[in-house]
C-alpha cells in the first residue's frame, strides 16, 4: 500500500513499505533538491559529533558528493554549534534524536545505522570508518548519479555490519595467542589513522592477542590505540631510548602479563635508528607464572645481503635472550623476505627456530600471501613476507591468515595470528 503525503508547495512525498520516496522536479538544474523532510536540501546542515576524532572526515565526505551531486554547499559543523530546524547528524552527538537512538541502541565497531527521524537524517557507527562506509552507501545507493532521475529513495531506517567476525576464542589447548600485523605507517602510502583505527581495534577485540608485534606504528597510531582499546594493552618502548617513536613495538595484554625485561637492538647495517631494529620484551603470566619472551622486526628490503645480516643478528639475540631467562622465544615482523629466501632459512637455522605457518596443526587462509593494495583483496600465494616463528619448545596449534573485518583497508598486509601451547617445566 502507498500512502500519499501532500506538502504545501512541495513535490508529493510517498511512504511504500519501510522506505521514503521523495518525488523531485524533472530538470534537477533547474529545480531545488528535496530531501524526507520536505524541506530544500539548501536548508540543511551537516553536524558531526566530536568524538571520535575523525568524524568531520565522513562530514565533509558527504558535503563534497552533495556539492559534485546537486552544486548545494552545505555547511559543515560540529555539534557545539546551535541546533538548526534540518540537520545530518554524523555520529553521537547532543542532538535529542542522537542521545535517544544511543540509549536504545548499542552500535559495535564495524557497525552503522541510517536513519530518519522528522528533519534529522542520522548516521550512528561504530567509528570513523564505519561513518565513511555509511556516507558512501547513501551517496551511491540513494543519490545516485543519473541524468533526468526524478525519484530519489531514502530509508528510514538501515543497518548493516562490516564485519565477519566478531569474537574468535583461543583454540582449545593453546595457551597463548601471538599475533602480527603492519599497520602502514603514511610515509610508504597509508591514509589518515582515523580513519583506520577502527578496524585495527576491532580485529584486536575481536581475536583478543596476548601479545602483538607491530609493524609501522607511526604519526597517531599509540595514542589512537590507547584510546579505542581503553588502556587493556601496554607497549613494550613505543619510543626508542633516543626518543624516536619506535616503528617496531609490542603490545601486550597488561592485566595478564607482567613485563620483566625489554630493550632494543639496533641493526648493525642501519645504526641507531627508529625503522631497521628488533624490540624485544620478557613476560610472565601473572596467574600461571609462565614465561615467554618475544621479538618484533621490520627487516630491510634493500638487498638480501643485509638481510643476512639482519637474520644472523636476529637469531643471535634469540638464543642469548633464551639462554638467558631460559624461556621460549616468539618472533613476528615484516621480513621483508619469502620463506624460501636465503636470509629467512639462516634466520630459521641459527636460531633453531620453526615458522608457525608451516608447522601449525591446522592452517587456515593458507592460500594468501596476506600482501595487498590497501582497498583490494589479498594476493593469493603462499609467499608472505610477514612471519610469526618461535623456538622449537612450543606447539602452534593453529595458524590464521586473517582476511575479512575490513582489512584490506586497514594496511597493505593481513594480520595474522598463531595460537601456541607453551612447555610447562
Amino acid at each position: 500500500m502507498i500512502c500519499p503525503i501532500t506538502v504545501r508547495g512541495m513535490p508529493t512525498l510517498l511512504y511504500q513499505n519501510n522506505n521514503l520516496y521523495i518525488r523531485k522536479a524533472n530538470n534537477i538544474l533547474n529545480s531545488p533538491v528535496i530531501l524526507p523532510s520536505g524541506h530544500l536540501l539548501s536548508n540543511f546542515c551537516i553536524v558531526y559529533a566530536a568524538k571520535p576524532d575523525g568524524l568531520d572526515l565522513a562530514a565533509h565526505a558527504l558535503y563534497s558528493y552533495i556539492v559534485a551531486r546537486f552544486g548545494v554547499h552545505l555547511p559543515v559543523i560540529t555539534d557545539a554549534e546551535p541546533e538548526s530546524e534540518c540537520e545530518f547528524l554524523i555520529g553521537k552527538t547532543n542532538r535529542e534524536e542522537s542521545r535517544k537512538f544511543y540509549g536504545q541502541n548499542n552500535i559495535s565497531r564495524l557497525e552503522y545505522t541510517v536513519a530518519c527521524d522528522g528533519n534529522k537524517i542520522m548516521i550512528f557507527s561504530g567509528g570513523v570508518h564505519s561513518a565513511m562506509s555509511a556516507v558512501e552507501l547513501i551517496c551511491s545507493q540513494y543519490m545516485p548519479f543519473e541524468d533526468g532521475a526524478n525519484l530519489i529513495v531514502l530509508p528510514k531506517s538501515l543497518k548493516k555490519n562490516l564485519w565477519s567476525e566478531k569474537n574468535k576464542p583461543l583454540t582449545p589447548g593453546a595457551d597463548l595467542r601471538v599475533m602480527s600485523t603492519n599497520i602502514l605507517a603514511r610515509r610508504w602510502g597509508g591514509t589518515d589513522e582515523r580513519l583506520r583505527i577502527e578496524i585495527l581495534a576491532h580485529n584486536i577485540d575481536c581475536y583478543k592477542p596476548d601479545i602483538i608485534g607491530v609493524q609501522e606504528v607511526a604519526d597517531r597510531w599509540t595514542d589512537m590505540v590507547r584510546e579505542y582499546l581503553g588502556g587493556r594493552y601496554e607497549f613494550v618502548l613505543p619510543y626508542t631510548p633516543e626518543d624516536k617513536q619506535n616503528y617496531s613495538t609490542i603490545m601486550y595484554q597488561k592485566n595478564k602479563y607482567s613485563l620483566i625485561d625489554s630493550g632494543v637492538h639496533y641493526f648493525k647495517t642501519h645504526g641507531v635508528n627508529n625503522i631497521r631494529l628488533i624490540t624485544y620484551g620478557v613476560f610472565e603470566d601473572k596467574k600461571r607464572g609462565l614465561r615467554f619472551a618475544h621479538c618484533n622486526t621490520h627487516w630491510s628490503f634493500d638487498s638480501e645481503e643485509i638481510q643476512i645480516e639482519h637474520a644472523i643478528e636476529g637469531a643471535e639475540l634469540s638464543c642469548r635472550i633464551a639462554g638467558e631467562y631460559g624461556v621460549p622465544v616468539f618472533h613476528t615482523g615484516d621480513f621483508n623476505a619469502t620463506p624460501e629466501s636465503e636470509s629467512y632459512r639462516r634466520f630459521l637455522e641459527a636460531g633453531d627456530l620453526q615458522d608457525a605457518f608451516f608447522t601449525a596443526e591446522r592452517l587456515v587462509n593458507g592460500a594468501y600471501s596476506g600482501c595487498h593494495n590497501p582497498g583490494s583483496y589479498t594476493m593469493r600465494g603462499k609467499n608472505n613476507i610477514d612471519k610469526i616463528a618461535a623456538t622449537k619448545d612450543v606447539k602452534p596449534l593453529v595458524y590464521e591468515t586473517v582476511l575479512g573485518n575490513e582489512v584490506i583497508h586497514l594496511s597493505d598486509h593481513c594480520p595474522r595470528y598463531a595460537d601456541f601451547v607453551l612447555p610447562r617445566k
